[in-house]
């Protein structure tokens, strides 16, 4: 099995699917039950788990060493069938502090780090079981981790829209987070203070004085 075709092809739809939002837009939002989660400011990343070989691998194909505390315990993980889960690598912050994306890079450089820290959130491939809801994956995911310290599901609030501006206050502007990820069954919304936009000048002209 090809794993980093899966995993980029994975990567490329959800980017392509994203739709972001401030916490003003929240009537963007769909009616009904809504998942809402913390946004790590980290790096995506995959738990390959099958019968010869259980690693974390990013789209490049680099994978955490070995070494690392988190690719140890990853070795104690049961799983009989092949199962591939997606999450974000993030170094684990104080309370008053958050993640920051520059910190992972820096820890995957050493080869024994014990600050890489895995949030699950999704099942791409593998699972036999039905996983048409998103609160089944989350369970499914939750028995797979389940007794680990570096890997674990990201914490999923069942609510609706008229909640999502209490979450964003508690867990964004009080938690100190970089934002919060809302999802229903079919669409994936992305909350922050600020949209970042990232621009490129196709072309200009100058205005030209007349002498």
């Amino acid at each position: 099995m090809n794993y980093i075709q899966i995993i980029k092809q994975y990567k490329s739809h959800i980017a392509s699917s994203y739709k972001s939002i401030t916490p003003e837009q929240t009537d963007f939002l769909p009616k009904g039950k809504l998942y809402v989660s913390k946004k790590y400011d980290g790096l995506f990343c995959c738990l390959i788990l099958n019968s010869k070989d259980k690693k974390l691998l990013m789209p490049n194909g680099n994978i955490v060493s070995e070494d690392s505390a988190i690719a140890k315990e990853i070795k104690n993980i049961e799983c009989d069938e092949e199962i591939i889960i997606a999450g974000e690598l993030y170094t684990l912050k104080s309370d008053s502090e958050r993640e920051r994306c520059s910190d992972i890079h820096v820890a995957l450089s050493q080869k024994k780090d014990d600050k890489i820290h895995f949030a699950a959130f999704d099942i791409i491939q593998g699972s036999n079981e039905n996983l048409d809801v998103y609160s089944k994956k989350i369970d499914l995911i939750s028995k797979i981790l389940q007794g680990l310290n570096h890997l674990h599901p990201i914490k999923a609030e069942e609510t609706d829209a008229v909640q999502v501006p209490n979450l964003f206050n508690n867990i964004v502007v009080k938690g100190h987070s970089e934002g919060l990820v809302i999802r229903d069954n079919r669409r994936i919304y992305k909350m922050k203070r600020n949209i970042d936009l990232d621009l490129v000048v196709l072309g200009y002209t100058l205005q030209q004085k007349d002498s």
